[in-house]
């Protein structure tokens, strides 16, 4: 009897151990399945060419007092609070672009700016939409006309609406691309063929605007607009410690 009470034991604890190399690598598969690449085509807005003489870019409003018309990935909007996404102000009549193929997976109006927020599934480049990345499309007005709603589909380019009320008569809009609470420098997303393009607009707006927030001492930028955050690679800010502005 304790023999075969031993052989019980030892045939359970191999169905244990079987079960947990099978789950893990099902765990490891639903963990990776995702984790093809997708790519941005824009970054929501026209930047446009920067114009010298009336210290704009495009849709950016040369009226703006507060001289911040660009906070970059990785700068400090509060003590503790790091900006993780890339915010803009801009004209109010600017155009909101979907930045790539997607799905809307929800929608929501922000009573607070009176405008919604947009949280899109990106279409990777298997042809799927993600199940784990997500783009936050934050501060817009919705053209009505669209319907749409979660489950709507958008194409690249499509014109969503127009940009949130910041104050003043000055429009605002951010982009934050994150996966499980995760927040993702933009640029790192975006398509080879728009990076130098994107990458030469967003410079010239640094040069203007990018000491009016502060970013950690001897932070570097990685890429254009991004600055190391004082985790793991420097690439990505958790969600504890975004500003959510």
């Amino acid at each position: 009897m304790k023999e075969l009470t031993k052989q019980a034991k030892r045939i359970l604890i191999g169905i244990l151990i079987s079960i947990l190399i099978v789950g893990s690598g099902i765990g490891a598969f639903f963990i990776f399945r995702d984790n093809n690449m997708f790519y941005i085509y824009n970054l929501g807005i026209d930047i446009g060419p920067y114009e010298t003489g009336e210290f704009r870019a495009d849709n950016f409003n040369p009226n703006n007092s507060h001289f911040d018309n660009f906070i970059g990935f990785g700068q400090y909007l509060q003590p503790g609070k790091m900006n993780s996404c890339f915010e803009w102000r801009l004209d109010i009549s600017a155009h909101v672009y979907a930045p790539c193929d997607a799905k809307i997976v929800r929608i929501e109006y922000q009573g607070a700016s009176s405008d919604w927020s947009i949280l899109l599934a990106p279409k990777n480049d298997k042809g799927k939409y993600s199940s784990r990345w997500r783009i936050d499309m934050d501060h817009v007005i919705i053209d009505s006309s669209l319907n749409l709603k979660r489950g709507s589909v958008i194409t690249e380019g499509q014109i969503l609406g127009t940009v949130g009320t910041w104050s003043g008569g000055i429009g605002r809009f951010e982009i934050d691309i994150v996966k499980s609470e995760i927040h993702y420098a933009p640029m790192l997303f975006v398509h080879e063929s728009i990076k130098a393009k994107a990458s030469a607009k967003i410079q010239s707006l640094v040069n203007l605007f990018g000491s009016y927030h502060a970013t950690d001492p001897g932070a570097e930028m990685f890429a254009v607009g991004c600055w190391r955050s004082p985790f793991g690679d420097g690439t990505y800010i958790p969600e504890s410690y975004y500003a959510g502005m």
